[in-house]
C-alpha cells in the first residue's frame, strides 16, 4: 500500500509540475512577444529606453521561470521512475568518465522511451520475482503511464539560443 500511496504522490506532483510548466511558458512567450514590440518601438522611438530595460529584465526573468518549471518537471519524473523502482543507472559502465556515464545514461532512457523497463527484483532474499512484464495487462499499464508522462514532458521543451537579438 506504501508504495501505491508513493507512486500516486508522485504523479500528482508531476501533474502539478506539468501544469505550472505549461503556465510558465504562456507568461513566457507572453514577455517575449512585449519585448519584441518593445524592441521594434524603440526603432520608432515610441517607448522610453526605462521601458526597455524593464521588459528585457522581465523577458530574462520569464526565461529563467520557464527552465526552472522544465526542471521541475524532470525532477518529478524522476520521482516517479525512483516510486516505481527503476534505476537509470546501468549495471556496468565502461569507464568512470563523464562521457562513458552519459552514454550509459543515454542508452538506458533510450531503452525506457522504447518501453522496455527493468524488471522488478526482492532485493530483500536477492531472489527474482515473477515476470510481471510478461502479464499484458501490467506491461500495457506500466508502457501507458511512461508514454503519458514522457508526452507531457516532452510536449514544449524549453527554446534554446539567443532570443533577444532581434533587432
Amino acid at each position: 500500500m506504501a508504495i501505491l500511496t508513493q507512486v500516486h504522490l508522485a504523479q500528482e506532483q508531476l501533474d502539478m509540475a506539468s501544469q505550472q510548466y505549461a503556465r510558465a511558458v504562456e507568461l513566457d512567450d507572453l514577455n517575449q512577444q512585449i519585448n519584441r514590440h518593445l524592441v521594434n518601438s524603440a526603432d520608432n522611438q515610441a517607448s522610453s529606453p526605462m521601458e526597455r530595460i524593464r521588459a528585457s529584465v522581465d523577458a530574462v526573468f520569464t526565461l529563467l521561470q520557464r527552465y526552472q518549471s522544465y526542471s521541475d518537471v524532470q525532477a518529478a519524473l524522476g520521482k516517479v521512475y525512483v516510486s516505481l523502482g527503476f534505476d537509470p543507472l546501468p549495471d556496468t559502465i565502461q569507464s568512470h568518465d563523464i562521457n562513458a556515464l552519459a552514454q550509459a545514461l543515454a542508452e538506458v532512457d533510450q531503452d525506457w522511451s522504447k518501453g522496455l523497463f527493468p524488471q522488478p527484483t526482492d532485493t530483500a532474499n536477492q531472489t527474482e520475482l515473477p515476470d510481471v512484464g510478461k502479464v499484458q495487462e501490467d506491461n500495457d499499464w506500466l508502457s501507458g503511464l511512461m508514454d503519458g508522462l514522457r508526452r507531457r514532458c516532452e510536449a514544449r521543451p524549453p527554446r534554446v539560443g539567443n532570443r533577444y537579438a532581434q533587432a
